[in-house]
């Protein structure tokens, strides 16, 4: 059941969360006109809570987590601003939790789309040489692995193999929340 304490997580984060995953699912964007306020928003929510440690500590094991992964060419600058506000509105727990089944997620629909556009063939060779290159790159080899990463033009069409894990990450925060909401968790 929805209460009057769930509003700010709902108007502030939840519903950016909602346009967000439509807005990145078609054009692979995840626009700073929604990160931006979600981060401004849960700082002055977690000032207002008192849970500003938290809030701080959340966005900020986020931000580094996911720049690194952006300096390795995996996320897009938008997946490390709304990862860093998801880690302010639900703390680094939970926030990780939300990450990791993103990635499940975006892991299934992946393979998934791979597999209705290329062909299970073209997965099966695809993966092998995914191993293959990790492989080699936790063995110090440079450029084993070669990831295809988003235009720099946001008018340019996304790779093929592009993932638009903001929505993912929007359809894990929500599905946190509704399960957190559940009688099974009081």
């Amino acid at each position: 059941m929805v209460d009057i304490t769930d509003l700010p997580l709902i108007i502030g984060c939840l519903i950016p969360c909602i346009v967000i995953a439509f807005i990145d699912y078609t054009k692979y964007i995840i626009p700073n006109k929604l990160t931006y306020p979600m981060i401004i928003m849960g700082l002055l929510y977690a000032v207002y809570t008192g849970n500003i440690s938290g809030a701080l500590l959340g966005g900020g094991v986020c931000f580094a987590a996911f720049l690194i992964i952006g300096l390795l060419q995996g996320a897009g600058a938008g997946d490390i601003k709304m990862v860093t506000a998801l880690g302010i509105w639900f703390g680094m727990e939970a926030a990780l939790t939300i990450i990791f089944v993103a990635s499940i997620l975006g892991v299934v629909w992946g393979i998934a789309k791979m597999i209705r556009t290329k062909g299970k063939g073209e997965f099966l060779a695809w993966t092998k040489n995914l191993i293959g290159g990790l492989a080699l790159t936790l063995g110090g080899a440079k450029g084993a692995l070669n990831l295809p990463k988003l235009p720099e033009d946001d008018d340019a069409p996304a790779p093929e193999t592009a993932i638009p894990f903001g929505a993912f990450l929007s359809v894990a925060a929500i599905l946190l929340w509704v399960g957190a909401k559940g009688s099974w968790l009081n």
